[in-house]
């Protein structure tokens, strides 16, 4: 393990003169290796400014990835000791520590990382788990976490599931698996104090005399500046171009490749080619002679971004760069023909001509680039990439010989060959023979070299003689089959030290150019592809022979479960992907997998296979498969195929091993036939076809493995190609087929319908029938690359009928919009409804106010006479409109004309000009009512009469035409209740009643609707302030004045109960009547009680209690109504009475006397409440006999000790359960004998409140007062508690308070509907005032009580209390003013609807009225509770709060331990005379269980609750260095508010309604103060911005994204120097000894 953790070295004037020598240390190491190190670096003491970490490297097995800045700048002693903690953890502890740096749990620096090596198991680790979706399969199916029939978890959302796990415990996905935290405690070992002794390794080796040889190399300056022992810098021969256009360096540089052909038959320089191209068998001959041309000794190549983006590695400054010719295609646009896509022939015009059509055309073109080799680069470790040398081994030899053999286009075989030779090729048996009893090694270079005869040169016999004649003469096919078999073998690392190639000068000479290159080009492919083939069979051979012996050890050792096939992708180390696409193009020379036409092996032939279709889908030909439902070469379309391979899989899923399916892809993609090759195996579970191919590249795409394989074998051209292909096949291809397959599915289903076709309308018929050609115009389009796909036809479009009557409604909808006379997006905007009371100004409409630039659909428009005309005569609120959108409030009427000059309109909220109509429409209503016509005739100031004439109906029988006499013979009086009022007019002076009798007899007017005047009717006369009343009698009239007499009506005050209730309004009686009748004594709904039980009810000047829930009474409800309803007489009740025992049908009539009796029954059944109180808590008080319980409602009680089981119930059947607190800490000062601390000091230190004291001291009276006796005080410090210890209050300042605007206007309006009472003006600012100097004195109070802290919160919610209540209290204002009292309206057309309607919003209102006096209670608990996150001095407060828990922890341990060693509490230093004195009583109660005067339970809570503490610090620093960044959106801002701990959104115009809901859903709260929608600051929120498409940021990044790169920003800082961090290690180390001092000094004194 001694490689486990490797630190590059480097000398740093070396490295910046770009020498880039380098030593490895392994870590970690003695002080000694150090210094060999740092000699072979030339680094001693007299340079320790040389001293330089330049990178690290770990083991592939034991990776960790860290910082490159925390090693470059770090302390090689603390990584050293780092080095040490690793190589310590096991390989599992090493991956979860991997997998944390890699997460959002990274410590901050290397000391961090020093202290997680000692706890790992803070954390839990499942690798693997790379997406949601596995995080959620894990925990329902692996984790055992989850326990819940299995049929359940088919229906949960894996991937919300697991979303929402990591979330619930913080988890993070990594690159490697998923990490939370596992609950175990944090251990602080590490905090970046000094290193371990053993790991100081840092010193400089004392500088020596320089060997005299390498005096002599540094004197001569010929010699190069770097000494002779650091290494040599590797050979390179750059090409130096001296042309700067591309086309002129592309001339150069082939000028340069054609002398290089030239030069390069001598034979050291041949060899050099060979080596090179061995290595570089994929690249093109062009490139790979360039590279040999210029650095022979490449290993492998890449361009300067590859190396930093691909490998993690910076080109070495100064190194040269090897020039290559990369290639360079540019688009360029072109007239072409056009192409009919059906016929494939060109389109023509009416003329005959072709159509001409602009097209891109792709120019191939290159250009020269610059490359690096790896020996000119530095940073990460690459992974291995050479090729495993043959060490002679004969299984190896066996088979790599045999996949050489496989890889033979002819037969191979051993003879004996009498000639000498190692072997032929015969030309006329087609076979390869290899001479028997050489060398395993000589059989492979044999063979290898016949083996290139036979691919190159093999020709037929008995051809004519001209054909034979293009085979190349002997000495070039020598050339080229040993050049072959060098190169293969050099590639495979056999040796090859015995080839010569000195001939190869006498055979080139006197050749062409061109026959020189082609003999090349030649010897360069045919390489590359026996490499190939060879690399494929080796690599299938030895998994075959895995898999073999794996079986055979299963057979020997059977496991209980049996593991499933391999599949194809998990080997990708030793076997290419078997799928590939070909493309219309031919592949890259690089590209690690042969194109399927080149190198797939099918039992067809090329032009067997289905041509594909421009128009049609996809068609698959199963080339072949082990399974039985498919034949070889069956072919199929895409969607078939599909479905049919889909449920195979599934199918054969359970059956053991697989079945292997070939198949074959023909399509048409950008307008191009193409094809796709694969092999699926049935029953891995990779389910269709379509889903196969996605999750086989998709594992590719990312596979370390496979990129080194690729890297290994084809180099950084070949992964590069390899990367771009599985993205195109990923990203174009993939959603390409499920596009197609998409497409047949709904063609599929309306071919289907056609065919039925059994009761389809004619609508549907079309509708099917377009289906059928929208489809398969999608497909040409799909094919051809276009992928704008028109909308998908819908049945409503089919529709005629439909049509016209959306046309009708359109119609009907603009015509009704003309009647409103609004426009119909005005009309559309009001919600299809005309404007509940017209225009308030009709010179202006609304669109007039929205080109004006106000657009707010709540405000309507107003000129200045209008708004002058409301704002005075109306006592409306009138707005100031602005262009900007904006408006303000004028201050008075100077303001409105100010604003008129300037061009500016005004406004009035549209529910204010609506119950101002109403209002209007309402008294309109009032003054056409009788109530209204008989309050003036009877109270008028002027002279008046009215007619009454009775009602009709069975009881009016007898008194209709009778005369007065018989009336009162008949025992029947003349009451008003049996009359209406039918006209009243003026009463001119001189006018009798004989003068009415005759008018209204003889010439009726014409409003007067009643019948002619007669006997019975009533003519009442108002003169004079006066009323009388005439009976019209048989003869003449007769005054009546029982007639006018006022009928006995219920008021509050005659049913009160003597019960009061007392709201935040005030005190009031409560009475029994119901709310009807309430409302028709004339009193109105003023609020509702903080406990919802109470309605108040008032008139204007005074107000009484209802119950808001009536008892269901109706015997009581009946005896007191006073209203004459036929359904009531004789004390029968037309109502279901709620009792369970009696039944009615529909109409039947029960007796009061039932009634009654019934509920005797009822309550005689019901249950009696048990004597038995359920306990939760429970402790021996300090009063004789008694013990302090906690029942189920947290309420505090104190009962005899007796009663209480010690199980959790008591027996109450004495009543002897007496409730006393409901304040926590009472529960305290009944059971315990006091405090350590003053009474004073508990104050401070937050242990007690001054309200607790002041309960205290309630309860002691109370408790007095009920004769118990305490045995003992309650005492603080010794002392007893008393109230007057407490500190006398300091006068706080006077506050100012703060009034918001009450509408008068509308307060007199509510009052004008709900009392007969004139409006005192002011009287409801004057009713709001109150209760908010009330509130005011709340937070004074409150103030006083906290700390002053809280000050700046209390006055900010006493604000809200008053700005909340004034909007309120308005709202319900204009509520109240929408419909008027029954009292004021009257019964007949009372608009019912209309009074739901206000009801309703009544309660809402009452909602909301609560909801603002919860305020008060707010108030009233801030700075009592927690501590709040968003308090700006959380932190301050949680640390003194964790002094306070330490301090009283320790005291604890203390004294347990004082109590442990003397065995008393006598004399105990920690604890007061008093204290002592309680504590020894209380250990010897029977309470008290443990041994020890602090049992453990109390030292674990205080100690849970001081890791709780800690914690939240830690989370609250951490947040509060966490960076946020806002970001701008299409209509508005995001900020965030870290004063206020808010993430704001800021929109430009009010959201609309679905916004604004989504917004509400996601937490998001709007906040008129703010003027913002806002949430707690933190990642949630960012998450829940994260989801929101209204706010997406126009930067095109999610909100996370932004967030992640800030954070990065943050963290990013200027580190020290190298020199300055010296300087700082020296200074550190000359300190040290004086500390170390200090420390033991120290220590001493400790010990004495």
């Amino acid at each position: 393990m001694k490689d486990d953790f490797t630190v590059l070295i480097q000398n740093r004037t070396e490295f910046e003169k770009g020498n880039p020598a380098t030593v490895f240390l392994s870590l970690p190491a003695t002080k000694e290796e150090l210094h060999e190190a740092m000699k072979a670096l030339n680094i001693t003491a007299d340079n320790p400014q040389d001293f330089f970490l330049n990178g690290y490297s770990t083991a592939d097995n034991r990776r960790i990835e860290i910082p490159f800045d925390w090693i470059r700048d770090g302390d090689i002693d603390r990584i050293n000791f780092l080095a040490a903690r690793l190589e310590e953890m096991t390989t599992e502890q090493l991956e979860k520590l991997d997998a944390v740096m890699h997460s959002g749990f990274k410590p901050e620096s290397l000391d961090g990382l020093i202290n997680h090596t000692y706890n790992t198991d803070f954390y839990s680790y499942v690798p693997g788990i790379l997406s949601y979706k596995e995080l959620g399969d894990y925990f329902l199916n692996d984790s055992g976490k989850v326990q819940m029939p299995e049929e359940w978890k088919a229906g949960i959302d894996k991937e919300s599931f697991g979303f929402n796990a990591a979330l619930h415990e913080d988890g993070k996905l990594t690159d490697y698996g998923y990490i939370a935290r596992s609950g175990t405690d944090w251990k602080e070992v590490y905090a970046g104090q000094e290193t371990p002794e053993k790991y100081r390794i840092m010193s400089y080796p004392e500088a020596g005399r320089t060997d005299p040889a390498q005096e002599e190399k540094e004197g001569d300056p010929e010699a190069g500046a770097a000494p002779s022992d650091i290494a040599a810098a590797n050979p390179s021969r750059p090409i130096e171009l001296t042309a700067q256009k591309p086309a002129e360096k592309m001339k150069e540089i082939t000028d340069r490749l054609e002398q290089g052909i030239q030069d390069l038959f001598e034979s050291d320089r041949f060899k050099e080619y060979l080596q090179v191209m061995s290595k570089f068998h994929n690249y093109s001959f062009n490139n790979t002679l360039l590279i040999a041309m210029q650095k022979p000794d490449a290993t492998l190549i890449a361009g300067y971004n590859s190396w930093k983006n691909l490998f993690g590695r910076q080109v070495s400054r100064g190194a040269k760069g090897i020039k290559v010719i990369a290639p360079s295609p540019y688009k360029v646009k072109k007239e072409v023909d056009k192409i009919d896509p059906k016929t494939q022939k060109p389109v023509t015009d009416k003329n005959g001509k072709p159509v001409k059509e602009e097209t891109e055309v792709t120019v191939p073109a290159f250009k020269v680039v610059s490359v690096f080799d790896v020996s000119q680069t530095e940073g990460k470790e690459l992974p291995t990439i050479g090729v495993d040398e043959l060490t002679g081994d004969v299984a190896q030899y066996a088979d790599f010989f045999k996949a050489t053999e496989q890889a033979s286009p002819a037969p191979v075989g051993f003879e004996k060959i009498k000639s000498g030779a190692k072997g032929y090729y015969s030309q006329t048996e087609k076979r390869i023979a290899i001479n028997e009893g050489m060398s395993e090694l000589q059989n492979l270079k044999t063979l290898i070299h016949e083996i290139a005869h036979a691919k190159l040169h093999d020709i037929d016999l008995n051809a004519p003689a001209e054909e034979q004649a293009d085979r190349p003469d002997r000495r070039t096919r020598e050339v080229q089959a040993e050049s072959i078999a060098y190169a293969v073998c050099q590639h495979y690392g056999l040796d090859t030290s015995d080839y010569s190639f000195s001939y190869v000068a006498q055979w080139s000479s006197g050749r062409e150019l061109s026959e020189l290159k082609a003999s090349l080009e030649t010897i360069r492919s045919t390489a590359s592809e026996l490499i190939k083939d060879i690399d494929k069979n080796f690599a299938e051979l030895t998994k075959d022979k895995e898999q073999t012996q794996a079986q055979e050890a299963q057979a020997e050792e059977p496991t209980p479960e049996q593991d499933t096939p391999q599949e194809e992708k998990t080997e990708p180390t030793a076997e290419p992907p078997q799928e590939e696409k070909a493309g219309a193009d031919e592949p890259a020379a690089d590209t690690p997998e042969e194109p399927a036409k080149n190198g797939a092996q099918t039992e067809q032939t090329e032009n067997t296979f289905p041509t594909p279709d421009l128009g049609a889908e996809p068609v698959v030909t199963i080339l072949w498969s082990e399974h039985s439902r498919f034949h070889d070469g069956e072919t199929m379309s895409l969607s078939e195929a599909n479905a049919l391979i889909g449920s195979l899989d599934e199918a054969t899923v359970s059956e053991d091993g697989y079945y292997k399916t070939k198949f074959r892809i023909d399509f048409v993609m950008d307008g191009q036939p193409d094809y796709y090759v694969g092999r699926q195996d049935l029953g891995d579970g990779d389910g269709t076809l379509i889903d196969h191919i996605e999750s086989y590249h998709a594992y590719y795409e990312n596979n370390e493995q496979w990129d080194n394989h690729v890297l290994k074998y084809g180099g950084t051209e070949a992964l590069e190609a390899d990367k771009a292909q599985r993205e195109m096949l990923l990203h174009e291809f993939v959603p390409y087929l499920k596009l197609h397959n998409n497409l047949s599915k709904m063609e599929q289903a309306a071919t289907k319908a056609l065919e039925e076709n059994s009761g389809m309308t004619a609508t549907e018929t079309a509708y099917h029938t377009a289906m059928k050609e929208y489809v398969s115009k999608c497909r040409a389009m799909v094919n051809s690359g276009d992928y704008s796909l028109p909308p998908v036809p819908q049945l409503k479009d089919f529709d005629t009928e439909l049509e016209a009557y959306k046309e009708h409604v359109k119609e009907e909808i603009a015509q009704e919009a003309a009647d409103a006379g609004m426009t119909v997006e005005e009309y559309a905007a009001n919600g299809y409804e005309p404007y509940a009371a017209g225009l308030p100004d009709p010179s202006i409409t609304v669109k007039d106010m929205q080109e004006y630039g106000y657009s707010w659909d709540g405000m309507l428009p107003l000129k200045e006479e209008a708004a002058l005309h409301l704002y005075d005569k109306e006592d409306m609120q009138i707005f100031l409109l602005h262009a900007d959108g904006s408006e303000s409030i004028p201050g008075n009427a100077e303001d409105i004309k100010t604003h008129a000059e300037k061009g500016g309109i005004f406004g009035v909220h549209k529910e204010d000009w609506n119950a101002l109509t109403e209002y209007r429409a309402m008294k309109e209503e009032l003054a056409a009512s009788a109530p209204e016509k008989e309050m003036r005739l009877l109270y008028g100031k002027g002279d008046a009469f009215g007619i009454y004439q009775l009602k009709d109906g069975a009881g009016m029988r007898n008194y209709h035409f009778e005369p007065y006499d018989r009336l009162q013979a008949a025992g029947l009086s003349v009451e008003a209740t049996n009359y209406n009022l039918v006209y009243t007019a003026e009463l001119t002076p001189g006018t009798s009643l004989e003068d009415i009798y005759t008018r209204f007899n003889i010439d009726h007017p014409e409003d007067f609707k009643g019948h002619s005047l007669s006997v019975s009717d009533i003519v009442v006369f108002h003169q004079n302030g006066e009323n009388t009343a005439h009976y019209v009698d048989s003869i003449g009239f007769t005054q009546v004045p029982e007639f006018l007499r006022e009928q006995k009506q219920l008021t509050p005050d005659e049913l009160t109960t003597g019960e009061k209730i007392t709201t935040p309004r005030g005190s009031f009686s409560v009475t029994a009547m119901s709310r009807e009748q309430m409302e028709a004594a004339g009193y109105g709904f003023h609020h509702q009680s903080d406990n919802g039980k109470y309605l108040i009810m008032g008139n204007g000047t005074r107000a009484f209690a209802i119950a808001a829930e009536q008892p269901e009474n109706h015997l009581k409800a009946a005896e007191q109504s006073t209203e004459q309803n036929a359904n009531m007489i004789d004390g029968i009740i037309n109502n279901t009475p709620a009792a369970d025992g009696l039944e009615a049908t529909a109409g039947e009539q029960i007796s009061l006397e039932q009634y009654a009796e019934t509920l005797k029954q009822d309550e005689a059944q019901k249950p009696t409440e048990p004597d038995t109180a359920r306990i939760t808590a429970a402790s021996k008080s300090r009063y004789d006999g008694m013990v302090a319980l906690f029942t189920m409602d947290d309420k505090i009680h104190i009962g005899k000790s007796e009663n209480y089981d010690n199980k959790g119930h008591y027996d109450n059947a004495d009543n002897s359960l007496l409730y006393v607190s409901d304040c926590q800490a009472a529960f305290t000062f009944l059971t315990s004998e006091g405090c350590i601390h003053s009474q004073d000091e508990a104050l401070k230190q937050g242990i007690y409140t001054k309200e607790d004291y002041e309960e205290f001291s309630r309860i002691t009276d109370f408790l007095a007062q009920a004769g118990f006796t305490p045995e003992k005080e309650f005492c603080f410090d010794g002392k007893p508690f008393s109230l007057q210890a407490d500190t006398p209050e300091q006068a706080a300042p006077e506050a100012k308070t703060i009034y918001y605007a009450i509408n008068e206007g509308a307060a007199r309006r509510a009052n004008d509907a709900n009392s007969f009472y004139d409006y005192k003006p002011g009287s409801a600012t004057a009713e709001y005032r109150q209760m908010v100097d009330r509130a005011v004195e709340i937070g004074e109070h409150q103030k006083k009580r906290v700390d002053p802290m809280y000050h700046e919160k209390i006055d900010s919610l006493v604000d809200t209390y008053a700005r909340k209540l004034a909007e309120n209290m308005n709202s319900s204002f204009s509520i109240e003013a929408r419909v008027p009292s029954i009292l004021i309206a009257g019964g007949s057309n009372f608009p019912v609807r209309k009074k739901e309607k206000q009801n309703a919003a009544r309660d809402r209102n009452m909602e909301d009225w609560n909801e603002i006096q919860g305020l008060l209670d707010k108030i009233r608990s801030t700075g009592m509770g927690g501590i709040s996150a968003d308090d700006p001095q959380a932190i301050q407060k949680l640390e003194a709060k964790l002094e306070k828990l330490q301090s009283a922890q320790d005291t604890m341990k203390a004294v347990n331990a004082y109590y442990r060693k003397h065995k008393t509490l006598d004399g105990c230093p920690a604890l007061s005379a008093e204290r002592i004195e309680a504590m020894k009583a209380e250990m010897s109660s029977q309470w008290h269980i443990q041994d020890k005067p602090y049992p453990s339970w109390a030292l674990s809570n205080n100690s849970a609750e001081i890791r709780r503490v800690k914690g939240r610090i830690a989370e609250l620093t951490k947040k509060q260095e966490t960076a946020y960044a806002g970001w701008e959106f299409d209509g508005g801002t995001v900020e965030m508010n870290r004063e206020d701990n808010r993430l704001q959104i800021f929109f430009e115009e009010k959201p609309d309604e679905q916004t604004r809901e989504t917004l509400k859903e996601n937490g998001f709260r709007w906040s008129p103060k703010a003027g913002a929608w806002q949430r707690q600051l933190n990642d949630n929120a960012i998450y829940a911005a994260d989801r929101l498409s209204c706010i997406k940021p126009l930067s095109g990044k999610s909100p996370v994204e932004i967030q992640k790169e800030a954070r990065t920003a943050a963290k990013t800082e200027k580190k020290p120097s190298i020199r300055a961090q010296l300087a700082q290690d020296k200074e550190a180390l000359k300190n040290a000894p004086k500390k170390a001092a200090e420390k033991t000094k120290k220590q001493d004194l400790e010990r004495s």
